[in-house]
């Protein structure tokens, strides 16, 4: 009689088997990998945003937006009132926020003279950093750029 060719029972478990720890391993690693890509995400965007505001104040000697103007928000699901601010923010700063990243944006000022604030927060269900799950920048007049730090 042949012998015929295959695999048997045994072998076939201990092949699913190694691919299950294998990919039970990978899942830890995936989720810090994604981790750190939103972190550096927002760190970049709020360099972008920052650079953007004193390019703007050097323009219009003023920071964007203007005191007394709406503030710009911009949400990662592209809910009211994202797309008019992301326009907006475009027109100003010549820069495109984006949408679907996993990112809630914030710009502002608190008073007439005050720098301009960005805040990036983590919409994901994860931190962008570890522990941290928003990031705050500012810029005043000088052209002195802070952040961005954890808050």
């Amino acid at each position: 009689m042949k012998k015929q060719a295959g695999f048997t029972l045994v072998e076939l478990m201990v092949v699913i088997a190694i691919m299950g720890i294998l990919a039970a391993s990978g899942i830890g690693f995936l989720a810090k990998y994604r981790q750190r890509t939103v972190g550096s995400e927002a760190t970049v965007m709020m360099k972008q945003l920052l650079e953007a505001e004193i390019i703007y104040f050097l323009a219009h000697e003023d920071f964007f937006p203007k005191w007394g103007d709406d503030e710009i928000w911009v949400y990662h699901d592209g809910g009211d009132p994202s797309p008019l601010d992301q326009q907006r923010a475009l027109n100003a700063l010549k820069i495109n926020i984006p949408i679907g990243h996993l990112l809630d944006f914030h710009v502002y000022r608190t008073a007439a003279e005050s720098p301009a604030t960005v805040e990036i927060t983590s919409a994901g269900n994860f931190n962008l950093f570890p522990g941290v799950s928003k990031i705050r920048g500012t810029v005043d007049k000088t052209g002195k750029m802070t952040g961005p730090t954890p808050f």
